[in-house]
């Protein structure tokens, strides 16, 4: 076709097929999304396809869903050109540190807060920042803790989000639960 709708006259599967069901559908279709919004058309991204690929298996087959969607949304970072380095602290070059709390920036990568006063290089301090212990465990792709994967989750989602152009992705709105007023719930 010519324009944006395309017609599709063939197809020869790569493989068997693949079927998500409940919250693995949800997250297939956020994946979904991300990659549309993302990534400029016509331009082949075989890294990431194979990866997503992979990754809709493991979906299908009952894997824990958040490591993976930490690492799919850190390699879409990084085939896009902005992947996070969450080793050093870049205005300075230093090695990021455990026990520190470092501000992701859009132009300088992770800087170092200064939690005492709230001020430091750039900002509002430790509620707005990220622990380097996490960061370090991120880099490491380790998601044993609870709050690595907070940390991760929280991380990406905003970095994800300056990509996006301050768009929501409306996949996410499907994860909310349905709101039922309390006099249905309760069947009066």
């Amino acid at each position: 076709g010519s324009g944006e709708l395309k017609n599709l006259t063939m197809v020869e599967a790569s493989a068997g097929g693949v079927f998500l069901q409940g919250e693995m559908l949800y997250i297939g279709l956020y994946l979904n999304e991300l990659l549309l919004r993302l990534l400029p058309e016509h331009v082949p991204h075989e890294s990431l396809f194979d990866s997503y690929g992979l990754l809709i298996a493991e979906l299908a087959a009952g894997a824990d869903p958040e490591p993976l969607l930490r690492r799919f949304e850190l390699q879409v970072l990084d085939e896009m050109g902005y992947g996070l380095d969450m080793s050093t602290e870049m205005t300075e070059g230093r090695p990021i540190v455990a026990g520190q709390h470092y501000q992701l920036t859009t132009d300088r990568g992770f800087v170092r807060v200064d939690t005492r006063t709230g001020d430091g290089n750039s900002g509002p301090g430790k509620a707005a920042s990220y622990d380097g212990a996490h960061l370090l465990a991120i880099a490491r792709d380790d998601y044993q803790l609870v709050e690595v994967r907070r940390c991760a989750k929280r991380l990406l989602r905003s970095a994800l989000q300056v990509r996006l152009g301050g768009r929501p992705l409306l996949s996410r709105q499907l994860f909310r639960p349905v709101q039922v007023p309390h006099h249905l719930a309760k069947g009066q």
